[in-house]
Parts: structure tokens; sequence; C-alpha cells
């Protein structure tokens, strides 16, 4: 609150210019680190070997050498003798070739942009050789190698002098000054205009009064009854539910699509049907070659409205496939609630609570980010549940109870299954306390309660953190892709038609404009925390002191922030944190864009009820926004807005002779694997027929293939990948794929084509099939088209028709490895069983014992028992399970047995030191 008789004080022009020089200087420094973390700034790479024949090509290896040294191989390009690379800096390019390769090789053409450089062979033999076969030996390996020195264009005064794919001659990083100096001409021209206005009083007044500086005006805010609050509790609870239910009506399955259609609800399925028939799944032989479940955390396990959404949709519905949709509306039903709950504990009226409230739930990013991404949904309701939680440091000192259950809050959330929504989550309650504590709202000591909070939280999140945390460091995931907000700004205060954008990183599979509704949440809220942080802004600009303006603005210091990171890199905070260790694995910024919402939503609330308390009816005003409000969002429903990408099936069609007996029994069955061979992000009534992504698990079968963008590209699979890479057919064979099914959409177009008068940039950059290429390699949708027909060619020259469908030829491969085998006859099956987190092989027949291999890829917690005893296993050279078992044995188990030991013991120090600290705090009275 203002001290008595204080005033703001004009801020003399020379420091607002100097202030603006300050800015201008700050967002330029960002330049140098934007362009070396940006890969999107790196020219493209493509390298052409002439000269090779068909079986040397077959044999070639062409990677780059990033900044680090690493090297990272390339992606096949549009030619069968090309190579090329997308939006990484390389240092060098590195060439393999045997020395049949070596004599053939003409010549290499490495196109760095719109650059084309020819070297001829003698001039590869003078400067690229680095090691050249023996000359006994044919076939030697020879390695060639291009840096700065070869390829090189920029002198060696050029910042990136030693990349070979620096931008040339500035032109794209001269793109980059326009923005710092439009930021510091906005800010100037903010802090000008303020100065106008609060030289004037009544302005300066009125101004006061909506920073929140002068809070007379909440003497004139007459408490609302009981009764009041719950009617508009209520009403705007009937229009998040009518929302919900239009959603339906129009779109059925509206909340399974994309990934929750076709991996994250089979996953859940398979979990809870095997924790129903009392067997922890914390293992799966269902895809990847052996997938862990539990660890990874994707499919809720751990998490209790999951379970209970399962069991609700089973046992009360007679539906299990309404799972995701009870899931979405419990939790978005939720969030209605919390952020009433918390704008009420603003002390903004009942009307204008429900009314943000609803701008929340029912907001852009909760339905069609909720849709793919049901973890990214379920925060939607634990994000405002934590800002409750720092609220609550206002009213008084903090006690065991608010530790134990914001601890709980924080624990508990964690496992919805999405690391960087909780980590954001987690960082935004963090900044809020800390902002509460410099702006002399809460004692600085209050911080001190957030260490056992923590804590706790951690305590409870350890069965998933650790194992996640070790896949991630391993992982070779590239982070910092993706785009923010930037190019739907004026979506986010315009509906379609009066708007138009598309999604934040074009993803492709989607041609319907109403994607525009991504960036809406009803106008109004969203608009008034604009003003907000403008006012903010432009008075920091203006006046001082700066302490007393930023008081009370917390919701709008915290949304000018998260704004910030979700407008991705011209926001310049986003390549800060993709910088820092461990969170340079994070991508797409705009999964900040619901906290900015969230926080310019609450200020924006503020700002209109400062307003509204001076009307002479603030009832009849406050109903007027409400009905604006709902008619904005029920139309904003009433296009259902899209998914980032339409598979275009239901969930599931019977299968009928392909998965599913019908009139004759099933073609495909559990002895042995099959392989997908369909576009990732295809699309059409039948794409279900191709059994991709983690398909397998909702029909019981064992796929090659599967989708986990952290699991595909951890250090198991990646061998297999990469073995894939070399020889498709035989890795398929060496890992018991019988059969190869060939998809109609796999001779399709993968980029659909766009509605007439529809703008979009082009085609997309996905990820290459996970057994195509390492992950380190991003590749265009056609580039993966190409690998794809390629595989079917090696398929059809070996392989036999086994059956045919409208949708799907399934081709079967002459003798693949049993799923379980003795190594001294491995075209003898072995009797094996699989079942969630377990393998069991009969073994009986081995009298004299042996070694025997799993067809599974060998994780560090499977371990090996023979008649119940523990015997080593090991690795074979393609990643499988290789167990020696000794004579007489009669059945040998794997168990996936994740170290429960450890986790206990972890959580149980984290627990003890959380009470440790709480006890201490309570005494210690610190306030």
């Amino acid at each position: 609150m203002a001290e008595p008789g204080a005033r703001l004080e004009p801020r003399p022009l020379w420091q607002t210019v100097l202030m603006t020089a300050g800015l201008l200087a700050l967002t330029l420094s960002f330049i140098p680190l934007a362009v070396g973390l940006d890969r999107h700034l790196a020219e493209p790479i493509d390298v052409r070997l002439v000269g090779l024949s068909s079986a040397s090509l077959a044999g070639a290896e062409v990677a780059r050498i990033s900044p680090r040294g690493k090297e990272c191989a390339l992606a096949p390009g549009n030619s069968r003798d090309s190579w090329s690379s997308t939006d990484a800096w390389a240092r060098a390019i590195r060439i393999r070739l045997n020395a049949h390769a070596l004599a053939e090789l003409s010549e290499v053409v490495v196109t760095i942009g719109g650059r084309a450089q020819r070297h001829s062979r003698a001039e590869l033999l003078a400067a690229w050789l680095r090691s050249a076969p023996r000359a006994s030996s044919s076939t030697g390996a020879a390695l060639l190698e291009g840096g700065s020195e070869q390829l090189g264009a920029h002198s060696a005064l050029s910042p990136g002098h030693w990349l070979i794919n620096w931008p040339a001659s500035g032109d794209r990083i001269a793109s980059l000054v326009p923005w710092p100096v439009a930021i510091s001409a906005a800010f100037l021209a903010l802090g000008l205009i303020m100065r106008v206005l609060w030289a004037r009083p009544r302005i300066a007044r009125c101004l006061e009064t909506a920073l929140g500086y002068d809070r007379s005006i909440e003497s004139k805010w007459a408490p609302e009854p009981r009764g009041t609050r719950v009617v508009w509790f209520v009403a705007g609870l009937a229009v998040v539910v009518v929302g919900l239910g239009i959603l339906e009506l129009l779109d059925p399955y509206y909340f399974t699509r994309v990934d929750n259609l076709v991996s994250v609800l089979p996953g859940m399925i398979w979990s809870c049907r095997a924790l129903d028939a009392g067997h922890f799944p914390s293992w799966t032989p269902n895809y990847f070659l052996g997938s862990p479940v539990s660890e990874v955390g994707f499919f809720g396990v751990y998490y209790p409205p999951a379970l209970l959404s399962w069991w609700l949709a089973r046992h009360w519905f007679g539906n299990e496939l309404l799972t995701l949709e009870i899931f979405m509306w419990m939790h978005l039903i939720a969030a209605y609630a919390a952020a009433f709950f918390l704008l009420k504990r603003l002390r903004v009226g009942a009307a204008l609570s429900a009314s943000a409230s609803m701008s929340c739930a029912l907001s852009g990013y909760s339905l069609v980010v909720g849709r793919a991404w049901n973890a990214m949904g379920a925060f939607q309701a634990w994000n405002p549940a934590l800002l409750l939680g720092a609220i609550h440091l206002i009213r008084g000192r903090p006690t065991w109870r608010w530790v134990l259950v914001v601890g709980a809050v924080v624990g508990v959330s964690f496992h919805t299954g999405h690391s960087q929504a909780w980590f954001n989550a987690v960082a935004s309650f963090c900044l809020v306390t800390m902002l509460l504590a410099l702006t002399v709202q809460i004692p600085v000591a209050r911080l001190l309660w957030i260490a056992p909070t923590l804590l706790l939280g951690l305590a409870l999140a350890v069965p998933v953190l650790l194992p996640l945390t070790s896949i991630v460091s391993s992982a070779a995931r590239i982070g910092g892709l993706g785009a923010g907000i930037a190019k739907g700004l004026p979506a986010l205060l315009l509906p379609y038609p009066f708007a138009r954008a598309m999604h934040p990183n074009d993803w492709i599979g989607e041609s319907r404009p109403e994607i525009t509704q991504f960036y809406y949440s009803g106008t109004i809220f969203l608009a008034l925390g604009l003003m907000a942080a403008m006012l903010l802004v432009g008075s920091v600009a203006a006046v001082r002191p700066i302490s007393r303006i930023a008081r009370s603005q917390t919701w709008t210091v915290c949304g000018i922030l998260a704004f910030l990171m979700a407008l991705g890199r011209p926001g310049f905070l986003w390549l800060g944190l993709c910088s820092l260790p461990f969170f340079s694995k994070f991508r797409d910024p705009f999964r900040f864009f619901p906290f900015a919402n969230l926080f310019l939503i609450a200020a924006g609330a503020v700002l209109l009820q400062t307003g509204i308390a001076r009307a002479r009816r603030p009832g009849l005003a406050g109903g007027l926004v409400f009905g604006t409000v709902a008619l904005l969002l029920l139309y904003h429903v009433s296009l259902a807005p899209p998914g980032q990408h339409d598979f275009g099936f239901l969930p599931y069609p019977r299968l009928e002779g392909l998965a599913e007996p019908g009139a004759r029994p099933a073609v495909l069955d559990r002895t042995g694997r099959y392989f997908p061979l369909l576009p990732r992000f295809g699309s059409g009534p039948d794409y279900s027929w191709g059994l991709g992504h983690d398909l397998a698990a909702l029909y019981d079968l064992y796929s090659m293939d599967g989708f986990d963008p952290l699991i595909q590209v951890c250090p198991e699979n990646t061998i297999a990948s990469e073995a894939f890479a070399r020889d498709p057919v035989g890795t398929m064979q060496c890992y018991g794929v019988r059969w190869v099914l060939e998809h109609r959409l796999i001779h399709e177009s993968p980029v659909p084509p766009r509605k007439p008068g529809w703008e979009h940039t082009g085609p997309s950059l996905l990820p290459a099939l996970a057994w195509g290429a390492p992950e380190s390699v991003e590749a265009p949708l056609q580039a993966e088209q190409l690998r794809a027909l390629a595989v079917l060619q090696q398929v059809k020259k070996i392989g036999r028709s086994a059956a045919r469908f409208p949708a799907v030829t399934v081709w079967e491969l002459p003798q693949p490895d049993p799923l379980a085998f003795a190594v001294a006859s491995p075209a003898k099956a072995l009797p094996v069983a699989f079942g969630p987190g377990a393998a069991c092989v009969d073994v009986h027949s081995l009298s004299a014992g042996g070694a025997v291999i799993v067809n599974v890829l060998r994780r560090a917690p499977l371990h090996a028992y023979v008649d119940s005893r523990p015997v080593p296993s090991t690795a074979d050279r393609w990643g499988r399970v290789e167990v020696n078992v000794p004579a007489g044995g009669q059945e040998l188990e794997l168990r996936y047995e994740s170290p429960w030991t450890r986790w206990l013991l972890v959580a149980a120090a984290l627990v003890l030191v959380s009470a440790v600290l709480t006890i201490a705090l309570s005494l210690a009275k610190l306030d």
C-alpha cells in the first residue's frame, strides 16, 4: 500500500533515454548468443558423391562434425548419391569410403546455402584425405574430411570463420537487428506517452489505481454475499461444461487425437489393464524391441487421475476408449475451479473471476494442445493450483500443512507425464514467490519455506524423475527446436476469421484455418492484461521509483516474462534457457504460452476490477462482461479448434483379418514382430491399419517401431536404428520381424494440399523415422518417404506377399530370428511368453545348457533368472539379451526390476530433510 502522502515523481527525460539505450544495448548483446545457439541461422548443406556405384553408395557414410567435435550422420538427400543437413552447425564434413569406393569416386560436390563447390579427385586426395586404406586391403576404410580451410568462404575476421555453413555476408545476422531496435523504440514511445499522461493529475490518479499503487479504491469494493459467489461460479462452470459438450457433439472423441490417439491412449489402456490383472506395467514387449513404461511416466502409471479416468471409463461408462475424454473433462473443469479461487484470492469479483476462469479453461491452447498431449492439458489445472499455494504466503506464515499440501501438488503433478510442462509450472511458482518477496508483499524469510516444499515434491517424483533424468542426459536429442507464438499475435485478441494464423511450428497435416483458435482465449482479459503490461513498462520509463510501481504488479511482471519466453527466438529468453545444461534438451517455446495466458488474464482481471469498482452498477457491468466472454468462448468452441495433426480415424476400428480374427484367423500373431511402413504423420480413415506408433500395445502385438521421443533416441535404441540405416532388411530379420506392413499412404504425397486461399509457409521439418536414422538428423517428410520406399523395394526382393487388404499389403520375410532361440541352433524357436515387465522362455529342451538369445534390447533393469536363480546377462552385437543357461535349466525369466530400494532410500532422505527443515523453520519464527 502506498505511504501516506507519497507520490510518484516524473522521471527526468535523460533517464528515460538512458534506460532506452541500455535496453537496446542489452537486446543487441543477445544477437551473438542467438547466432551461436539458433540452428535456423545455419545454412543447409548438401553433399553429393559423384561416380560411385550402387554398392559403393550403400556402404558410404557422410557426417558433419558439430562445433563440439561430435560426429552426426547426415540424412539421405533428394538423390541416391546425396546427403543433406539442415538446422545444424558444422565445422567439417567427414566421408567414410571403402577402397573400392575411393577408387570410383570422381568428385565431391558440396552445396552450402546457394554456393556449390566441386572438389576433384586430385584435390580430395591432396587436401581431404585423412587416412587411406592399406595397399594390401580392398575393404579398408578411407577417411575424407573437409573443414573451413577446404569449404569455408569467410575471412579470418568473420565471427564464424571456423564454421563451414556460417551465414554469408551477414545478411541473416543483420535481419536480427530490427527486432531489438523495435523493442527499444516501443519502450521509448511508451515512456514518452506515459510521461504526458502522468503529468495530468486526474489521469495520474487513475494510473496509480490501475497499477495498484493507490489502493483507496479497494474500500469501495463491497463484500459479495456467499450466495452471489456460488451463483457466478456455477454459471461459469455451466459455460465450461456446455463448451466441452459442444466440442464432443461437433467432433466425437475430441481429446483423443494426435499423440493421444496413437500413443497415449494405447499405452494407458495397456498399463491399466496390466494393473487390473495384478501386474505392474514396468516394461512392455509390444514396441521398440521392449520398452520401459513406468520409468518414463508417459502413460500416467503413477498418476491417480489417469487411473481413475480409465476405471470410470471401463466400469461406469462401459467403454475404456473414453478414458482421455474423462481425463480432459476432469482437468479442464478443475482448471476452471482453480483459476476461480485464485482470482478470488486476488480480490477479483465473482462475475469477473468466473469470466476469466472460463477464458483459461476454454482457451485455444487448452483445447488444441490438450487433444494432442493430455499431460499438457492436465497442467491447465495444476498451474493455478500451484499459484494458489504461492498466494497463501501473503496471508501469513506457512505451516507444515502448507508444506504438505503444496509439496503434494508439486510431486503428484510431475506424474502427469510431461517433464517440461512440470518444470515450467514449478519455475512459475518459484518466480511468483520471489517477486512477492522482492516487492515486500511477503517477508524474504518466507522464501525458505520453498525448500522443504520442493524437496517433498521431488521425493514423490523420484520413481520417474531419476530414470528420466538418466534417459534425457544420454539421449541423442536436439533441443531448442520449435517456434513461439510471434506469428500468431493478432490471433491472441481476434478469433477466426478476423485473424488468421498457423500453428507456431507450422506442423504438417492440418489444413483447417481454424487452427487460428490455438491462440485465442476470449479477447477481453488477455487484451486488458497486455494493456496492464504496457502501462507497467511505460510507467517504469516515465516515473519513479520502480519498486513502488511494481509492488502490486506481480502477475503483470510474470506475464511479461512468460510472454517473452513464449515468443521463442524473438523474445531472447528462450535462447538463454536453451544454453543451460539439461534444459538444452527442451523444445517448443510455445509451451510457455499457457503461463503467459494465465498471468496476463489474471492481470487483466485485476485491472478490470479497479475499473468496475468505479461504476455506478458494478454488478451489471460484471454481468455484461460475463455474457460477452461467454458468447465469444462459445463461438470459439463452435469452430472445434483442430489438433496439431489429424490421423483421420476415430478410436479404434476393428482390423479383422489383420490383427483381429474375423471370418479367418488374423495374419499377425505373437510368434514374431512386424514393421510398419506408413507415413509417420499420414492421415486417412484407414490409417490405423498400418499399426504404427504404439498401436501394437492396444492390439497386443509386437512391433519393432514405436513412438516415444526419448526412448527412440536412447543408447540401446540408437544401436538398432543405426543398424537399420545400414541394412534395413537384415536388421529386421535379426530382430525377429516376420511381417512388413506396406500401407497405401506410403505411395502418396506426405504433404497434404492446403485449402484454396489459405497461405502456408511450406512443409515442416519433422523427425526422421525412428528406425531410419538417429534423431540427430532432422529430415523433411519427402526424404522420409524416399527412405521408406527404398526399404520396401528391398523387402519385395526377398519377401512374399502374405495378405492384401484395401489399405495394407502384408509382406512376409524369410527366416527371421525367433523371439527366443539358442545360439547353437538359431533357426529353432524356443517357447517364450511375454507379459508386463517380464519374459519367460522354456529352456528345458537345452539339457546341456548354452547361450540363449531373448530377442529384446538389453536394458540395465532387465535381470535374468534361471529357475528363480539370478544369472548374468550380456548384450550381443545387436544389443539383444544373451544369457548363458546352465545345464538342466527349465525356465529362463527376464524381469524388469526397477531399483526400488535405491529410489525409496532417496525419497526417504528427501522426506527426512524436508521434515527437518519444516520443523526448523517452524521453531525459528523468522517472520
